[in-house]
């Protein structure tokens, strides 16, 4: 197991020369694996231990051999098969590089020559002809995606413009609500997410990082929707979204509700919501725009929830 290459393989074939000037004998040479660490020989056992102890592949194998060397048991095994390994296992007839002749993978040339050319000759038309056309690409601006056809055939032959990173997945982080229950003048956050839009939680650990509130119902069935459903919504177009009988509302009264269970509350709550928005996606290379990092607060509403009448507007003005 030759990890990242740490190691060079010579056969004796061609290195027999060089290990007698070193002062190694022709019977070890037949006997013995050897190498060289450094400028030193080390044979036997030995090669067997450094070997283990500079191959991280190995290091599973180094106390074992360390407690062989120890006991004396290690090399004495080694010395065994040393001495018999020709009864046992026989010669090797042949040499290293004759044998890397034989396993080499023969590049057989492509029989239909004038197939192929076909295809390139109309691929590589269709991609000049892409060129010379598009207007986006001479201008050398941003090559925008087709639709319709068009963008189906395109695609097919590669000259699409690819959605490498998931754009929706990456935006999902520049909008996000938080709650606040009123209770004694003073506004408690509902642990589901926080006011710079991290994920908190109703457990008060979480050992295995799996930041979903403490609940997969809370996370994918409501703030993971939530932000997907919000993406790019400004201050106009959250008011309808967070209207009665549309699906912010809902996922907002099941959120308080969860919350009011929970902590196993009766009669009237009052809270407040507070939808936050930044511009964190719109990253581009060589350049920080720490404005885009900046949260405004593009709704705000006072509610009340309790468990009869379930969900309703509290008297408050919006923000």
């Amino acid at each position: 197991i030759n990890f990242n290459d740490i190691f060079n393989f010579f056969p004796i074939s061609k290195s027999e020369t060089r290990l007698i000037e070193m002062g190694v004998s022709r019977e070890d040479i037949s006997s013995n694996m050897i190498g060289i660490y450094k400028s030193r020989l080390i044979s036997g056992y030995n090669l067997y231990v450094l070997s283990s102890r500079k191959n991280p592949l190995l290091y599973v194998f180094y106390p074992l051999l360390i407690l062989g060397r120890i006991t004396r048991l290690g090399p004495y095994c080694y010395n065994f098969i040393s001495r018999n390994r020709l009864k046992y296992f026989g010669r090797c007839e042949i040499s290293f590089y004759k044998q890397l002749n034989v396993n080499t993978i023969k590049q057989v040339p492509l029989k239909n020559s004038f197939f192929n050319d076909t295809v390139y000759f109309i691929y590589f038309s269709a991609l000049i002809i892409y060129w010379l056309f598009n207007p986006n690409f001479v201008a050398g601006s941003k090559i925008s995606h087709y639709t319709g056809d068009s963008h189906k055939y395109l695609r097919r032959l590669g000259l699409d413009l690819p959605n490498v990173f998931n754009k929706t997945d990456l935006s999902m982080g520049e909008r996000w609500m938080v709650i606040e229950q009123f209770d004694k003048e003073h506004y408690n956050i509902l642990p589901i997410t926080g006011y710079n839009g991290e994920r908190l939680s109703y457990d008060k650990s979480d050992m295995l990082h799996f930041t979903n509130h403490g609940t997969d119902k809370l996370y994918f069935g409501l703030t993971l929707r939530f932000r997907r459903e919000t993406i790019g919504m400004d201050k106009n177009r959250i008011l309808p979204y967070m209207q009665s009988g549309n699906q912010g509302w809902f996922n907002l009264e099941k959120r308080i509700k969860y919350d009011y269970m929970k902590k196993k509350f009766s009669g009237l709550k009052s809270y407040r919501v507070q939808i936050f928005a930044d511009n964190s996606n719109n990253i581009k290379h060589w350049t920080n725009d720490e404005r885009n990092y900046n949260k405004e607060i593009i709704f705000q509403q006072y509610y009340n929830y309790d468990s009869i009448e379930g969900l309703s507007k509290s008297a408050d003005k919006l923000f």
